[in-house]
């Protein structure tokens, strides 16, 4: 149950990072979304590959994913807000 409640504030964490860091901003604003997503596939891979090698349990690839599906949502965030828009993408 604690584990829950820690990944919970940790989301809530993530979120206020990716909106109020403006060096998080400028990588989702530089990157396109496959180039973010790919970038989120190999941290996953890298953090699993680590945790393989030194025998951590399997928080550390959840904290990964769920800082990554952070940013990745909020990059699609701002696609779909520019389509609606009706800005060329």
């Amino acid at each position: 149950m604690i584990y829950i409640i820690l990944l919970a504030v940790y989301f809530i964490a993530c979120q206020v990072v990716v909106f109020k860091v403006d060096r998080v901003r400028k990588f989702i604003n530089e990157y396109s979304a496959g180039k973010i997503v790919l970038y989120g596939i190999t941290a996953i891979g890298l953090g699993t590959i680590l945790c393989m090698a030194l025998k951590v349990s399997w928080i550390l690839i959840a904290l990964i994913t769920v800082f990554e599906c952070s940013i990745i949502s909020e990059k699609y965030r701002l696609v779909f807000q520019d389509m609606e828009k009706g800005r060329k993408i």
